[in-house]
Order: C-alpha cells, then structure tokens, then sequence
C-alpha cells in the first residue's frame, strides 16, 4: 500500500484525529517569508497585525519611528488578502 495513505472509519470515526494532523502539518508547510512596513498612525494597523499574528508565523516585530515592521512567514493562501493600506508595504524576498 502507499505508506502516505491514512485509514479512517467512516462508521467509527477511527483516525480522523491523525488525518486532521496531517493536513495541519501539509499546509503549514506551504508558507513564504514576508517583510511587511505598516503605518503605525493609520486606525487599520493593529486589526491587520492582529490578523497576521492570528494566521502567520511572527520572527521579528519592530516598532520604530511610526512604523510597525513586521518579518513573518505567511501561508501563501492569505498572500492576496495581506494588500497593503496607504503607507504600508509588503516586500517577499
């Protein structure tokens, strides 16, 4: 058999634990490294970072002179949704 198959009852309910892991692990693993600049003063910031924190892994998170900079690996599902406001940026190595 294909050693990447999982068995599961559709009576029981056996396995379904060790398939919801599996998809969990293989879609986290489809991410990509984003450097975003958000404008500390614009009202949308903290609910587009609480977003980012909420779906996102967080390396690094600077405030400085205004601006929120945040470096963080970003499923590549919410990539479209992460459009920057006035005075944010989005930059992917």
């Amino acid at each position: 058999g294909d050693p990447t198959a999982l068995y599961i009852s559709a009576k029981k309910g056996d396995g379904r634990a060790e398939l919801l892991e599996t998809v969990a692990s293989r879609v986290a693993l489809d991410v990509h490294r984003v450097t975003l600049t958000f404008d500390a003063s614009d009202e949308k910031t903290q609910a587009r970072i609480a977003r980012l924190y909420r779906h996102a892994r967080v390396h690094a998170h600077v405030t400085a002179d205004g601006t929120v900079t945040i470096e963080a690996d970003v499923p590549r599902r919410l990539l479209p949704q992460l459009q920057p406001g006035a005075g944010d940026q989005v930059e992917q190595p």
